[in-house]
């Protein structure tokens, strides 16, 4: 059975409710349904077959891509969306003609694999939705085993992280943890299947130096909070506080540089 195919020409409930899905993260969460728009996110999330509720195409999209796309994901509904209500739906500069809307995952931190080496990086309450998604981005191109957030923050489903991402959010395993006891217990849950585990955070005042860290085996990496710094869970879990020596007159990075230095030196640079 093929998609149904409908109109939205006029800013209706159903209009707000997928501009919903662009701006309020509860709304994701409930739903478990989120946007995707940009060619390369649209086409890894074909690639790696994540389910996809609708599509909107814009009213006089001709590219064979937009055109066939459906044909790939197999949407329940196509809605043809008037150019200036797809230009309210999208975050992109210059005109969208193609945005999906896909099913979230599970982000239960059980579903994640079971590695006996690697990274698992952790985002501490990240502030900015951009920043999240490169450290994704990050994360999938250095080969991490997986990337949870923390907090009430920005979220994966966050359209600016799906862009920032490049689409790498549909590569690499995600996992959210609500609270220091949803922390606790996956973390128990790694030392009993993978002892010991390194939990490093990253810090200006660090103890140690990046590539000071130990390679084998599992860490879990915590990139903090830009404003506040780390949460009492991880502060109080924390086995390694490194720090990336600096030459120049700053002496931080953004959470996302931050992570991916890190993540390089523990799973890329020569051991």
């Amino acid at each position: 059975m093929g998609p149904v195919y409908r109109k939205i020409s006029k800013n209706n409930a159903t209009f707000q409710e997928l501009q919903s899905l662009a701006s309020n993260r509860n709304r994701r969460f409930r739903e478990g349904r989120f946007l995707v728009e940009g060619v390369k996110p649209l086409n890894r999330l074909a690639e790696r077959k994540w389910g996809v509720d609708a599509l909107l195409v814009r009213e006089g999209a001709a590219s064979a891509w937009a055109s066939g796309y459906a044909d790939r994901v197999g949407p329940g509904t196509v809605y043809e969306v008037s150019p200036d209500l797809m230009a309210q739906l999208s975050g992109k500069e210059g005109d969208s003609e193609l945005i999906a809307v896909a099913k979230a995952p599970d982000l239960d931190p059980g579903r994640l694999p079971s590695v006996e080496t690697g990274v698992f990086v952790v985002a501490d309450r990240p502030n900015s939705p951009g920043n999240l998604g490169s450290l994704v981005r990050s994360a999938e191109a250095l080969g991490a085993a997986g990337v949870l957030t923390y907090g009430h923050a920005a979220d994966f489903f966050d359209p600016k992280c799906v862009r920032a991402s490049i689409g790498a959010l549909f590569s690499i395993p995600l996992a959210h943890l609500d609270s220091e006891d949803d922390f606790h217990r996956w973390l128990a849950g790694l030392a009993a299947a993978n002892a010991p585990v390194q939990v490093a955070a990253m810090d200006e005042n660090g103890t140690m130096d990046a590539w000071q860290l130990n390679k084998a085996g599992l860490t879990v990496l915590i990139v903090g909070n830009e404003t506040n710094g780390l949460s009492r869970a991880f502060k109080e879990a924390c086995t390694a506080v490194v720090r990336i020596p600096m030459v120049g007159s700053s002496t931080s990075l953004n959470a996302a540089n931050s992570g991916s230095i890190l993540l390089y030196e523990l799973l890329v640079r020569p051991r």
